[in-house]
């Protein structure tokens, strides 16, 4: 019985240390996320040209003359 107690307690411990690695991954990977998703809006915004841009030229005609 004793034995049998042993052992639950060292999957216990190792199940704890598994869901804390788990969870420093899952830390991590929400936190890459984050900065992946604020890079993606700053270079949509760049791609974004309004027709009212100063730097496209007036007269420029579309890309199928």
């Amino acid at each position: 019985m004793e034995q049998n107690l042993l052992e639950l307690e060292k999957r216990v411990t190792y199940l704890e240390k598994y869901v804390d690695e788990l969870n420093e991954v899952v830390i991590e990977q929400s936190r890459m996320l984050a900065r992946l998703k604020n890079e993606f809006k700053i270079i949509r915004d760049k791609q974004v040209i309004s027709p009212a841009d100063p730097s496209r030229p007036a007269n420029e005609k579309p890309p199928h003359y």
